[in-house]
């Protein structure tokens, strides 16, 4: 997302629809995240939708001739709450 556009709380109604749809609609009880273990952007929208962080994903990650390792956040379909508009 450009930077004009941060903090406004758009990525955080992106991924609460998209969790919504997945729950609600198509009817799946988990759904899994995964972030580089300094996204610290990227994990406060996770928790503010009602992700909850599982563990260290040790080497999970590959890209740029390393291996990476990752947080592993997850929501199950009891834990959340959807949106009201």
């Amino acid at each position: 997302m450009a930077r004009a556009y941060w903090g406004q709380g758009l990525i955080t109604e992106a991924v609460g629809a998209i969790v919504a749809f997945g729950f609600n609609q198509i009817g799946v009880n988990r759904i899994e995240a995964t972030t580089n273990l300094h996204n610290v952007a990227s994990i406060k929208v996770l928790y503010k939708v009602g992700f909850r962080e599982e563990g260290i994903l040790h080497q999970y990650g590959f890209w740029r001739g390393q291996y990476h390792d990752l947080r592993l956040h997850t929501l199950l379909k009891d834990g959340f709450q959807s949106p009201t508009r």
